[in-house]
């Protein structure tokens, strides 16, 4: 498998890239996102996400 554990809620999300390297995966979509990148999407789609290159990602992530 993927090891990504996916989640929906209610609302807008938006995720900003602060370090390092992010995939994003949104209702079977998937973008690669590096520092200074972003995403806004629709929340209650099943999403996940993960650092990738073996280091970790830092990441804003604002709901609303």
């Amino acid at each position: 498998g993927t090891g990504m554990e996916f989640n929906s809620h209610p609302g807008q999300e938006f995720n900003y890239v602060l370090a390092g390297t992010l995939m994003v995966v949104v209702a079977g979509h998937e973008v690669t996102l590096n520092e200074g990148d972003s995403i806004f999407f629709d929340a209650n789609y099943q999403h996940a996400m993960k650092a990738l290159n073996e280091k970790p990602a830092q990441f804003l992530a604002i709901i609303v």
